[in-house]
């Protein structure tokens, strides 16, 4: 199908190249009252035209295919046992649910689900599988919610890095944990750290004075 390609006007959002769940939107394809119309592309290899509300809100989420997907396995009761719909259910527990015994770390400080992954579908839209069995979900802002944007598929050495008692610290323009700065400048993360948090080195110090080595 031939879709007409329409010019942004100056004070539009250009959503170009933006993924949207399965969705990738490809250019401006006309407009409603509501607001634009996008053309989008499917992971499946199909297009689809979606207005820019529905996408931003994440009411749609492909062109169809994993609504298609989950009717042709009845519904989501064939993804119950798996560790997608475990990990879905663990981190609505946290945030919601006061008897939890990890409320207190998100719930209880304010972290919530957004309404668009009370439902599994979406998230399961959103996040896709997890890559391995040694991801898991990690919010990428750590005082932010559970929802698209701020959540990926991390290992336990990337989520350890992503803690709130990290100490960072910036050098020449980058920000890093300790533990990160020690694997760039082959120090051990312990030794890095006495240096800076216990004996008060800078981190020039620190990173240039050479260490020791036991005999």
């Amino acid at each position: 199908m031939t879709y007409k390609i329409i010019s942004l006007h100056h004070n539009a959002i250009d959503r170009t190249g933006q993924r949207f769940g399965r969705l990738v939107a490809i250019s401006p394809t006309g407009s409603t009252k509501a607001g634009l119309k996008w053309l989008c592309k499917c992971d499946c290899g199909k297009e689809a035209v979606v207005s820019a509300c529905h996408l931003q809100s994440g009411h749609t989420t492909s062109c169809g295919c994993f609504n298609d997907e989950c009717k042709s396995n009845r519904g989501i009761h064939w993804m119950r046992h798996t560790p997608e719909y475990e990990t879905w259910q663990k981190l609505r527990k946290r945030c919601e649910n006061k008897k939890d015994k990890n409320y207190k770390d998100y719930g209880g400080r304010g972290i919530s689900v957004c309404d668009e992954w009370k439902s599994f579908t979406t998230f399961f839209s959103d996040m896709g599988k997890r890559p391995t069995s040694k991801h898991s979900i990690e919010r990428i802002d750590n005082n932010g919610n559970y929802a698209v944007g701020n959540c990926k598929w991390a290992t336990q050495v990337e989520q350890g890095r992503n803690k709130r008692n990290n100490r960072m610290i910036s050098h020449n323009g980058e920000t890093k944990c300790l533990s990160e700065w020690a694997e760039k400048y082959g120090i051990r993360p312990h030794t890095l750290r006495t240096r800076i948090v216990t004996l008060g080195w800078s981190f020039e110090e620190a990173i240039i004075a050479p260490v020791r080595c036991s005999k």
